[in-house]
């Protein structure tokens, strides 16, 4: 080798010699700082804090079998496997919550910290531990020393810590606790729909806001509203929300599930099935573990959120549970009235009060390489709180009102984990329904199946009962309190065996209009959960039995119903072009599947896209700043539903005649240039071939690894994406954004994939989104993602032979906090 080196050409020496040398650094960093960092799964490990050996074996996907003769073992050994796999994942939700981000990332994350600071999700968290009971502190404390016995060990930390210059701190309960209420903030964005609507009311004409909005805003005359919140503090607070959903992955449009419970009198093993999706932003790794915990009393399975020890959906011997989010208005922006001469003070219920006021610095790491800048000094603000909640106007620099966030979420007297922890040991639906008594957040609609051939939908979660309106738009704090107490627990949603023997729910109503509480004006359109019934009563009116491949097969349905309002009027245009003659040519014929082979779903919803663009662009009166424009445009079509679009188009033709610039003589017209935008775009994309337009070909499911997605020499080996079939509306969900050069990216969807027959403990069928491992070295970092896709599904067997077993042995020394 070295002699050839030697007689080589000058220009390949000189090569050899740099590329070799980058050669083996890659291999040794790989050898000595990934795969080393992969955790040992057999053999027999002594840790501190264990009482008695814990069994911990793995199947060929990566599932985890804990086996204890304790259930605190159980969760301290829960622990210990969330380490070995998703250190880093632990990490970034701890740092997300506490906001320290910009400690790692550096300038891009002060904003999120700033904002969670601000919150007080971490301070809202240490109030929750004082009200939990001594057995569920226990479970977390188990928890807490398990991820600890793991990462204080002397194992190599994942490679993000290497490259980010970090070491693991050790786990508290709190962080724990503060991780659940992300989550809940996760699936409470309704204050975002309050900003949409007050912007709309000032900003847009009459009958566009009526068409978008009536009538959801009962209960506010227009002139609470004008002397509220201001149109620039509206539009800086929807920017900041828009943020955090797109770089941090927190909330998002009809973040929620499907679920649906089938009373074992249709079933083929005569007992209930519950399937569950929760649906959520998607990520690399997923949010949710697969797992198997054997115990003294425990025997659950199912999926845990890392960070937490219990499961969240799944089952025991007895029940099964799975959980929508129920959409429910559980936040209000107020608009305080600080004094003009002593902004220490607001004017509240007759009096002024003083603000509560900490100061919170937020360390900023230097850009890269920050070995080579002057570090950045410390980021001081104070943040301020009012009876409502943390005034999160005060995120946004140069605002002049203070403008209060009052979530139920943030009460300290949240139990909303002790719940979760109850529901693991129930037998049956009453001790079930007992332990969501106290429960807070997120507001769930919790759907149940039991050996005892009960099926049944439980609202859960705190909802705030209002003394007038119903909390659809931001209130002046001056007229008073207007919270009085929540929904009564025993008048919650409730729903047993009906008569149909099927409960779905997909984040639709979950109550009818005689129910006598206001709820939200922001349930998911109830085309998924109408889809599944659908599908599941086809085989019903067959007299055929149903199994758990039907429901898989439910579950990987991409057939979008919501656009056959909407296709029927655009069917009816007659084309100009030859190119426009073939578009409609693919949506005359197209069964409404939002396949990846499919290509009509590629020009119909780009064609609507422009539509409601087109449609809305001259609707805004004067304005004084062109960006709330196209900020506002961004959230438009998650507003406007293509059955009101189709209604309003086809009985108001002044509808297609507003365009000033444009002058359309005809909806027809209008139209037509609206189709003529869709399909330039999609040549430039995908060429002039119209075959070439398949919707999987535009839609690309992407699983975003932080902080590696953003760097494009790491993107490729940690990030996974594959071409996407579904829609918004199609129960297996897809949804996204568009970018003008790549498509669509699909960044929301399922998470995880259940589905839990009650004949036998055995048949519980499950398949996560991505992989158990978040290192991805590991064989089980991605390996579940295609069958994902395919929507093949992963039999758990607790009584199987493991491909992998470690033991754990107690180690005789006291362990230290």
């Amino acid at each position: 080798m070295v002699k050839a080196l030697k007689n080589a050409p000058l220009t390949f020496r000189a090569m050899a010699l740099i590329v070799c040398p980058i050669f083996l650094t890659a291999i040794a960093v790989y050898y000595f700082y990934i795969r080393s960092a992969l955790p040992t799964l057999q053999g027999t490990q002594y840790v501190s804090g264990l009482i008695n050996d814990v069994s911990i074996s793995r199947d060929e996907h990566g599932v985890v079998f804990i086996d204890a003769s304790t259930d605190k073992d159980v969760y301290f050994a829960m622990g210990y496997v969330h380490a070995q796999d998703r250190l880093w994942q632990l990490e970034l939700q701890r740092r997300l919550s506490q906001g320290r981000m910009a400690e790692v990332f550096g300038e891009s994350s002060v904003n999120g910290d700033v904002w969670m600071r601000t919150l007080g999700i971490y301070e809202s968290a240490q109030g929750s531990k004082k009200h939990l009971s001594g057995a569920a502190l226990e479970s977390l404390e188990a928890y807490r020393r398990g991820i600890n016995a793991w990462a204080t060990a002397g194992n190599q930390l994942p490679i993000e810590f290497e490259i980010h210059g970090i070491t693991f701190e050790k786990w508290k309960i709190e962080d724990s606790l503060a991780w659940q209420k992300v989550f809940s903030l996760n699936l409470s964005g309704n204050y975002k729909y309050e900003l949409l609507k007050h912007i709309g009311k000032q900003y847009l004409s009459t009958d566009a806001f009526d068409l978008l909005f009536e009538p959801k805003v009962n209960g506010y005359r227009r002139t609470d509203i004008a002397r509220g919140l201001s149109l620039k503090s509206a539009t800086h607070l929807l920017d900041l929300q828009n943020h955090f959903e797109q770089d941090l992955k927190v909330g998002g449009n009809y973040v929620g599930s499907n679920a649906f419970a089938i009373s074992g009198k249709y079933t083929e093993s005569g007992f209930p099935i519950l399937a569950n999706d929760p649906h959520l932003a998607i990520q690399m790794p997923s949010l949710w573990y697969a797992v198997s915990q054997k115990g003294e009393k425990l025997r659950t399975q199912g999926f845990n959120l890392v960070g937490l020890p219990v499961v969240i959906f799944g089952r025991n011997e007895h029940i099964a549970w799975g959980g929508t989010n129920m959409m429910a208005d559980v936040q209000d922006l107020v608009i305080e009235a600080p004094d003009a001469e002593n902004p220490e003070r607001y004017w509240y219920k007759q009096a002024w009060k003083n603000f509560e006021t900490r100061v919170e610095r937020v360390d900023v790491k230097a850009q890269f390489p920050s070995f080579l800048r002057p570090r950045n000094k410390p980021i001081d603000f104070m943040v301020r709180n009012s009876d409502n909640g943390p005034i999160i106007s005060d995120v946004t620099q140069g605002l002049d009102q203070a403008v209060a966030l009052k979530w139920v979420t943030l009460n300290q007297r949240d139990k909303s984990y002790e719940s979760f922890y109850l529901a693991n040991y129930a037998s049956n639906l009453e001790e079930f329904r007992a332990s969501f008594v106290d429960y807070v957040a997120p507001a769930l609609n919790l759907l149940y199946a039991d050996k005892e051939n009960n099926i049944a939908l439980l609202g859960v979660g705190k909802i705030p009962l209002r003394k007038e309106g119903n909390g659809t738009l931001p209130r002046v704090a001056s007229d008073g309190e207007y919270w009085d107490g929540y929904i009564p627990f025993d008048e919650m949603p409730f729903v047993l065996n009906p008569e149909s023997g099927l409960i779905v729910n997909a984040n639709n109503a979950n109550v009818g209009s005689d129910y006598p509480h206001f709820i939200s004006t922001e349930f998911a359109p109830a085309y998924r959960a109408n889809r599944i019934s659908e599908l599941l009563a086809a085989k019903k009116g067959n007299n055929e039995k149903i199994g758990v491949q039907d429901t898989f097969n439910t579950m990987a349905d991409v057939k979008d119903t919501s656009v056959r309002d909407l296709l029927s009027l655009l069917v009816t245009v007659s084309p100009k072009k030859e190119r426009q003659q073939m578009a409609l040519e693919y949506l005359k014929t197209w069964d409404l599947i939002a396949s990846e082979e499919s290509i009509a779903p590629s020009i119909y919803y780009r064609w609507i896209w422009h539509v409601k663009e087109r449609l809305f662009s001259q609707s805004y009166v004067s304005v004084w700043n062109h960006k709330v424009h196209s900020n506002y445009m961004k959230n438009i079509d998650t507003m406007l539903s293509e059955k009101r679009l189709s209604e309003s188009l086809r009985s108001n033709q002044r509808w297609c005649q507003r365009n000033q610039e444009m002058q359309f003589k005809s909806c027809q017209e209008f139209l037509l240039f609206s189709l003529d935008e869709a399909l330039e775009e999609l040549t430039k994309l995908r060429g002039k071939n119209m075959e070439n337009w398949q919707w999987g070909k535009l839609q690309t499911k992407t699983y975003a690894h932080t902080p590696f997605s953003q760097l494009a020499s790491l993107k490729s080996i940690f990030e996974r994406k594959h071409p996407a079939a579904g829609a918004p509306n199609t129960v297996n969900v897809s949804s996204g954004f568009f970018d003008e050069s790549r498509g669509y990216i699909s960044n929301f969807g399922a998470g995880f994939r259940q589905t839990m027959d009650l004949s036998d403990r055995n048949n519980h069928f499950l398949m996560n989104s991505t992989g158990q491992s978040g290192q991805f070295a590991s064989e089980h970092y991605d390996d579940m993602v295609e069958p994902f896709k395919n929507v093949q599904m992963h039999k758990i067997n607790s009584e199987g032979k493991p491909l992998a077993s470690l033991l754990l042995k107690p180690l005789q020394v006291h362990y230290r906090q």
